[in-house]
């Protein structure tokens, strides 16, 4: 076993006395199967066999042995050290006792420490030094969101092991059990931490009950389908201009017009236009890589609107370096196509006024528009390239494009009308 030169081989003695504590002989103070302890004039190191080593002060007060905790070391440093063992003999010169002295101290401490103070704390010393970005991250989603909304402005050392369980059990209830599981570590690292900062005097949760879904909530099923009326139209059309980037709102209006998909616009290669024929070559996005060998590139006319924006995008899409029309506007991403977040977050955040929908809702409108036009479904599933794949691209070679022009020149002519009359009414 390796020791310090100063610190001989106990052979299993409880203790040993020394003349002075310095970093290098603690530093070399290794664990055993058992615990021990080195002490210098009243100041005990203990050496747990996890190797946590922590100071405390042993003396007698009304004829009683006591022990006062003093801290883990490094965080506590030798020179706070002696200054606590100080302290602490002044106070028994005065008749008090440190151990009740201490606890009367760290009562007031912790009933000023909240939550919120408690969590920038454990974040800017424990968390941020020690762990990676995408850990940091994950840290401060988790707290945010559930430990801080719940207990943000009380008092640390008030939350109790029932505090606990009681936001453990809303959370697996509502059927959130992996986030639990984070948050229930969360709470053993904080309160910890704490502790071994003296920040607080106890911790409320060892040993945390299993916690069992009971009563689970019953929230509403969320619509997912769902074709925009004609006023919501008006609302859309109009209002991703007025919230959406200039490149954001093109893409939606295209899925609109033509009824594409955001994966088929998004990823749109500028070489894939022939812009004085009115037409775009395009590769439906979820068969590009697993089915691209089975399926050659979908000829859609470029109706009067839709040609409009697509004109309007190529002279603000000047950069030679990236081949998309929609480029990513992420530094991280050059070179890159725009990706479906930045889609679905305005709709997310229901800045338009329409409720409950999304980005891909905008090809169901179309779909649904055309059947208002009176095309058949066989029509509507060529414009929208359902089954165009397998046997029947073998042996049919016919390009439809006299059909889908005749579609969508229609259904532009109604997207017009609707755009350019008085606002109505929405529900």
């Amino acid at each position: 076993m390796k020791v310090h030169p100063r610190v001989h081989p106990r052979n299993n003695m409880a203790s040993k006395t020394i003349k002075k504590f310095t970093d290098n002989l603690i530093k070399g103070l290794t664990p055993e199967l058992k615990r021990y302890t080195v002490s210098c004039s009243g100041l005990e190191l203990r050496v747990s066999p996890t190797g946590t080593k922590s100071f405390s002060f042993v003396f007698k007060h009304n004829n009683k042995n006591k022990r006062l905790s003093i801290g883990q070391y490094p965080y506590v440093s030798i020179a706070d050290a002696n200054a606590a063992v100080l302290e602490a003999r002044k106070q028994l010169a005065a008749g008090l006792d440190p151990v009740l002295h201490k606890a009367v101290i760290e009562l007031e401490k912790s009933t000023q420490l909240t939550v919120n103070q408690l969590f920038e704390r454990y974040m800017a010393e424990h968390v941020r030094p020690k762990l990676s970005a995408r850990t940091l991250y994950d840290y401060n989603k988790d707290i945010t969101k559930h430990i801080l909304p719940a207990w943000g402005d009380k008092p640390a050392a008030s939350i109790t092991q029932k505090d606990a369980v009681d936001l453990l059990q809303a959370m697996v209830n509502r059927g959130q059990n992996v986030e639990s599981e984070h948050i229930k570590a969360n709470m053993m690292g904080m309160w910890g931490f704490a502790v071994n900062r003296g920040l607080i005097s106890s911790m409320p949760f060892y040993r945390l009950p299993k916690v069992v879904a009971v009563n689970r909530d019953k929230r509403p099923k969320k619509v997912t389908k769902r074709a925009l009326k004609e006023n919501e139209i008006y609302y859309m059309w109009h209002g991703v201009d007025k919230f959406c980037t200039p490149q954001v709102a093109a893409v939606l209006k295209l899925m609109l017009l033509l009824g594409r998909r955001g994966e088929d616009v998004r990823p749109a290669l500028k070489t894939s236009f022939e812009l004085d024929k009115e037409l775009w070559h395009m590769v439906p996005g979820k068969l590009r890589e697993s089915k691209k060998h089975l399926l050659d590139p979908i000829t859609v006319p470029l109706p009067p609107l839709a040609l409009g924006i697509i004109k309007a995008q190529f002279e603000r899409s000047t950069s030679a370096l990236n081949p998309h029309l929609f480029p990513s506007a992420s530094i991280k991403r050059i070179g890159s196509h725009m990706t479906q977040s930045a889609l679905s977050q305005p709709v997310n955040d229901n800045e338009f006024g329409i409720p409950s929908w999304t980005p891909h809702d905008l090809r169901r409108t179309a779909s649904t528009g055309f059947a208002s036009l009176g095309f058949t479904q066989e029509q509507i599933d060529n414009v929208l390239a359902h089954g165009m794949y397998g046997l029947a691209k073998v042996y049919n070679l016919h390009d439809y494009i006299d059909l889908r022009k005749k579609v969508l020149y229609t259904w532009d002519a109604k997207i017009q009308k609707i755009i350019s009359g008085p606002s109505p009414k929405l529900d």
